[in-house]
């Protein structure tokens, strides 16, 4: 089984489902600062279950969204170390992951990886190596761009609020605090934003720390099978605690990183 082909095939169904959620959210949030505009109880009643509805779906999206992601990155790990160390993974994992997305059998790719190592240690080191040096700069720009989202969110629904209240939409007490409460939604969708902006921080912070490790590791000379392993571990332990990188952003991505990780890998 191609365990590379498997888990592409999987993160891109945890995207689909990510996207999904991203769309609803979109959705919550315009019809949040639409609702400041409404007229009368029956659009504010219409605007409610809009919400209501694209929350459901969006909470929905999110669960098959990790799930999805869970999977791909069982598979993922087990494909980092068949390659790197040669371990042979679990039958049962590849009936599971064969049952996920079906048979996987397109040829491998031997240039997806930079390192030209045979089989061993030093080899999945520097798999781990070249992976965290591009999660570095992804999940940096993941971070930035899931930063101004949420930014512009906030800004555009006090804004929004402001101008309703001036205009004279929204007149008595009882009306403005409902219409808040409302538009409160907005905010806890950029603040959802700023929770998966912080992750891909942290992600980015992890992935800095793990492509030094590597360095020192690399430095030593002989690295033994444990060390390997351990650090592999510690890797894997920090991106399953982010969203996955978006592929759009990846393959925009990819040619510029390539340079780079050559010239890193060129400059020592």
């Amino acid at each position: 089984m191609n365990l590379q082909q498997a888990s592409r095939l999987l993160f891109k169904k945890s995207q689909h489902f990510l996207t999904t959620a991203f769309i609803a959210g979109m959705v919550v949030y315009a019809a949040s600062v639409l609702s400041l505009f409404a007229h009368d109880p029956l659009s504010d009643l219409e605007v409610i279950l809009v919400i209501a509805g694209a929350q459901i779906l969006q909470v929905y999206a999110k669960y098959r969204a990790f799930h999805w992601f869970g999977l791909a990155d069982t598979v993922r790990r087990m494909h980092q170390m068949e390659d790197g160390l040669g371990v042979k993974p679990a039958s049962l994992k590849l009936f599971e992951a064969e049952a996920a997305v079906g048979i996987c059998d397109a040829p491998s790719d031997p240039g997806y990886w930079f390192t030209k190592l045979p089989v061993g240690p030093r080899r999945l080191v520097e798999m781990i190596e070249e992976s965290a040096f591009y999660t570095a700069d992804l999940s940096e720009r993941s971070g930035n761009i899931l930063r101004v989202f949420a930014l512009c969110g906030i800004a555009l629904c006090v804004v929004s609020l402001v101008i309703a209240t001036r205009l004279g939409v929204v007149g008595t007490a009882g009306e403005i605090t409902s219409h808040i409460v409302v538009a409160s939604l907005a905010f806890f969708l950029a603040g959802d934003l700023l929770i998966m902006s912080s992750q891909y921080f942290d992600l980015r912070n992890a992935a800095r720390s793990t492509l030094q490790d590597a360095r020192n590791l690399l430095s030593k000379g002989d690295v033994s099978r444990e060390e390997t392993t351990s650090f592999a571990m510690e890797y894997n332990s920090a991106v399953a605690q982010a969203p996955p990188v978006s592929s759009f952003i990846y393959n925009r991505n990819r040619t510029r990183l390539e340079k780079l990780f050559s010239s890193f890998k060129k400059a020592g």
